[in-house]
């Protein structure tokens, strides 16, 4: 996976702090998977909560906007970023709680087994070269590397391109493009981007996460 969300609700910061609150309230949604996901949640903690289908997300948020329901669910990630676009008044609050686990990860065509080797194993090159601390500011310094799993994703030492039909400098390549797991997700999503979201489960699992590379040999 590349990365681990769950959906959750966005109130208006006055009205609906947690969870229990939103039994008798109204809530909208984008698809027809977090109504599934919400009836199971309100079945389970005995809540009443009617869910309003929206035709997107953007739609369910118009909706919340203009006060044809209490609360807004989505993905987490979505809801950060919806509030991060929206006006600064009236001021929003995501409840803490999360009801689903939603892991989200690229998709490729069906039997197209050399670009699925490709795909997967650049995620595991991203990760892995973040947990060995290689980032796209430190390239030129770790190809002098003594560690072999560093010297293997630079190509310094052959033969990792060569069973991904690759040249051995792929993964130095991706890199020096895009930097490690870390530096996409801090520039995308983190402290470098308007969203500023917690690495959360998607830090490494060293540092509390769910990213457990994979090895690169």
């Amino acid at each position: 996976m590349l990365f681990y969300d769950g959906q959750g609700f966005m109130t208006h910061a006055a009205g609906i702090a947690e969870t229990a609150e939103l039994t008798g309230r109204s809530v909208c949604v984008g698809t027809a998977n977090q109504v599934i996901v919400i009836d199971d949640f309100a079945r389970t903690h005995g809540l009443t909560i009617t869910v309003l289908l929206r035709n997107g997300t953007a739609a369910a948020f118009a909706a919340f906007a203009t006060g044809q329901c209490d609360a807004i669910s989505a993905d987490s990630s979505a809801l950060i970023a919806l509030r991060a676009s929206a006006p600064p008044t009236p001021a929003l609050t995501i409840l803490a709680e999360v009801i689903s686990r939603e892991p989200l990860g690229p998709f490729v065509r069906e039997g197209d087994d050399p670009w699925r080797s490709i795909v997967t194993w650049t995620i595991a090159l991203l990760t892995g070269a973040e947990a060995e601390g290689v980032s796209s500011t430190n390239l030129d310094t770790m190809m002098t590397s003594t560690n072999p799993a560093i010297r293997r994703m630079l190509g310094v030492q052959p033969g990792l391109g060569a069973a991904l039909g690759l040249s051995d400098d792929w993964g130095r390549n991706v890199l020096r493009q895009t930097g490690n797991y870390g530096e996409i997700f801090e520039r995308n999503l983190g402290a470098g981007s308007p969203l500023h979201l917690a690495r959360g489960l998607n830090a490494l699992w060293n540092a509390g996460g769910l990213h457990y590379p994979l090895p690169l040999r």
